[in-house]
Order: structure tokens, then sequence, then C-alpha cells
């Protein structure tokens, strides 16, 4: 299990590191966020929540305008879950 986490870490965190850099959702952000959501959203219940969330979060990027309430997290909510990644103590 520790090993599929920091594979999903390691995966959530080059995904949002991009979107922070491109800071809109074009037609390879939302490749990259559907591998990754896709991936990791079936063990959803071998992941710790933080990661969980990480991924949850994703959909937004990977699917945009599937909910319309829904919205892409911004810059910051990105930056702060990619704070949290990085505590994670595996």
């Amino acid at each position: 299990m520790k090993e599929l986490e920091k594979m999903a870490i390691e995966d959530l965190l080059r995904v949002y590191n991009s979107y922070i850099t491109k800071k809109k959702i074009d037609k390879e952000m939302e490749e990259k966020a559907k591998r990754v959501y896709n991936e990791y959203t079936p063990g959803s219940r071998l992941l710790r929540s933080e990661i969980n969330e990480a991924v949850g979060k994703l959909f937004c990027i990977a699917y945009p305008n599937v909910f319309p309430g829904d919205k892409a997290p911004t810059v910051t909510e990105a930056k702060e879950l990619i704070k949290k990644l990085k505590t994670i103590n595996l």
C-alpha cells in the first residue's frame, strides 16, 4: 500500500505542478488529470484521506463542465494540496 500511495503522490504532484504552471485547463492538462484521476479513484479505499482529497479535486480538471456548479481548484488551492501531499509521511 505504501508503494501505491507513493506513486499516487508523485503523479498528483506532477499534475498539480503542471496545472499551477499553466494556470488554465487545456486538452493536455485534461488528459493528464484524467489519467491520474482514473488510475487512483478505484483504489480510493486503500489511500489515506489526504491523497483521496487531492484525487477528488482532479475531477473538475479532468472533466470540466460535467457538473456546472463544480469548479476546478484555484492555483492557491492547488498549492495547498501540494503542501499537504508533501507532508505525508510514508
